[in-house]
């Protein structure tokens, strides 16, 4: 995680305390459930993740639930290039996260994300 806060993509959460929050979900949810290497996000994780984990496994405040997709966006493009994943990986999971953050982000904090 010090290497993405101190990277160009993660250097805007390097002091902010949600957004460190968030960023030790996005590990131990991929430590913990999905195949143990948080560098390694395809679309199908950052779904789950998003959709399931965050309403329904996270006490935070609203708006910091609501960064989630943002802070996930910013990382699974840092964590694929660090991983070498395919660029068609990464652009699927992109892709999914733009989705969602045009469809749900506003419900992320709200238990809710349909």
């Amino acid at each position: 995680m010090k290497a993405f806060l101190a990277s160009p993509a993660g250097s805007a959460y390097a002091h902010d305390p949600d957004a460190w929050f968030i960023l030790d979900t996005l590990v131990d949810y991929r430590c913990d459930h999905h195949g143990g290497d948080p560098l390694l996000w395809g679309g199908g994780a950052a779904e789950l993740y998003l959709l399931d984990y965050v309403p329904r496994k996270l006490s935070a405040r609203e708006q910091t639930l609501r960064r989630a997709p943002e802070i996930l966006r910013a990382w699974a493009a840092w964590a694929g290039s660090r991983a070498d994943l395919p660029p068609s990986v990464m652009q699927e999971t992109l892709a999914v996260i733009e989705v969602i953050i045009r469809n749900a982000s506003p419900s992320l904090g709200a238990g809710s994300c349909t």
